[in-house]
Parts: structure tokens; sequence; C-alpha cells
């Protein structure tokens, strides 16, 4: 769950829907970087990324020490990497080259996402789940030999996908968590332009008509992401029931968010 408290307010996007937002940018993608090939296997590992939240995000959690839902940056690391097997699971069984660079994601937020996103810092992992971290990671060691083996990929390309899915997936997810308002001149990440060709770094920042992004990635003058929320009182929750009860009668509010060139 990715959890945006504002004006007394928690409003609450399941990983899904963040998921299906980011996809999204794949389709646009190809303004000062190369075209995505191939787009349909790129845009479905995206499109997947997070398919295994679901069944955490039909009945949220309340983190004892705060009293709010738990969101994905703190929810407890068994849960989180059980989440992400069964995305790797699932993103695999829709396509083999989805499944390699969903399981190099996954397994990326436990190894500081192979140094390509310095600035962002990686989530300890508390001694109580290190055994069940380190089994994950070995797990998707086994599945990314596998599929490499079977499908061959070009290295350069699988990791420019790899390095492009990570500056969707962020701008997706700054889209979701933050308001334009609050959002200063942020580092998004810094990406090949073309497979084996020069990095360029993409900065993000908030203006009154959205976020603005620079220099300018996508094939369109602008940008409308819309998603669906559910919104809550921003109060303290004494229980999972009452909390995943309050979810159930939320109103879905749809959301926007304009992207557009500096």
């Amino acid at each position: 769950m990715i959890v945006r408290a504002e004006c007394g307010q928690l409003c609450l996007t399941e990983q899904t829907e963040h998921a299906r937002m980011a996809a999204e940018l794949v389709g646009w993608w190809g303004g000062v970087c190369a075209p995505v090939e191939p787009a349909d296997a790129v845009k479905l590992a995206v499109a997947l990324h997070d398919a295994g939240w679901a069944e955490v995000d039909a009945s949220p959690q309340v983190n004892p020490d705060t009293g709010r839902p738990y969101s994905f940056l703190d929810i407890p690391q068994d849960v989180h990497v059980a989440a992400h097997t069964r995305t790797v699971r699932r993103a695999r069984q829709a396509d083999p080259y989805a499944g390699l660079l969903t399981s190099l994601h996954s397994a990326g937020l436990y190894r500081n996402r192979y140094g390509h996103l310095p600035h962002i810092a990686q989530r300890p992992v508390a001694p109580q789940w290190r055994e069940a971290v380190d089994r994950f990671l070995a797990e998707q060691d086994a599945v990314q030999e596998e599929l490499t083996a079977a499908l061959r990929p070009d290295p350069a390309v699988l990791w420019t996908h790899y390095r492009w899915f990570q500056l969707w997936d962020m701008l997706s997810l700054y889209s979701c968590m933050f308001s334009p308002g609050d959002t200063p001149d942020t580092l998004l990440c810094t990406v090949p332009r073309a497979p084996g060709g020069a990095d360029i770094t993409f900065y993000l920042q908030g203006s009154d008509a959205g976020f603005s992004v620079d220099p300018w990635p996508f094939t369109e003058d602008r940008i409308v992401l819309r998603w669906a929320a559910r919104i809550l009182p921003d109060r303290p929750y004494r229980i999972d029931a009452e909390l995943q009860d309050a979810y159930a009668r939320a109103s879905v509010v749809q959301q926007e968010i304009v992207l557009h060139p500096r």
C-alpha cells in the first residue's frame, strides 16, 4: 500500500494500481531515449511488478507503532518477501522475459538496486528476517540463472530495461506519494539513453501544473496520470479489523497528476 497523509486524511493507493500506472509510462517512452524493444514484454513486467501485493492490500494491517496502515516502506519484511515471491511467480507465468525483469527488480530492492540508484537508501534487514531475505535472494538467483540461460538476452539490453524500469517505477511512486507543492527538485535516477549508450540523469520537480520531468523522456508533450485511491480519516486505528472495515467503506476517489517538461 502507498500511504499519503494530507489535510487530515489518508490517501491509500494499492500497489497494483501504481504498477498499472507505471506501465502506462512505458508506452509513452522515447523522448531523449531509445524506444523500448521488446515493448510488450517490458510493459508487462512493469505492469506486474507488484502483482503479489494484491492479497496484502486487500486486507490492510495496522502498524502498531503509528496506528496507521502499514505502507510498503514499513511493512514487516516477511510480508514484503512473500509479496515479491508471488510477484515474480506471476510475472514469470505470464512471460519469461517479464519474469526475468521482475525478478531483477524484486531482488534489487535488497541489493541496493545493483548500484544504479546510490541516492536511494536501502531498507535495512531486521535480524529476525535475515534468513527469509537470504532465502528469497537465493531463489531469485536461481530464477534469473534459469531464465537467462533460456532467453540468452543481450546484457546491455537487459540492464538498460532494468534501469529504465526503475525510472518508470519511481515516477509512478512519486506521483502517488507526494503532492507537487511538497516536492523540491529531486534526483530520480541516471539511465542509459539506449543499450550501450551514454547515461542521462533525470530530475523531478513540483510545479503549479503538476510535476516537471527534466529532461523530458516521453513522446507526448504532456502526460496525465490517473489512478484510483481510497480516502480514510487520518486517525489511529486500534486493530486490523477496524482499519479493514474503514477501508472497505471508504470512497474510491480518482486521483490525477500532470507530468510535463520543465
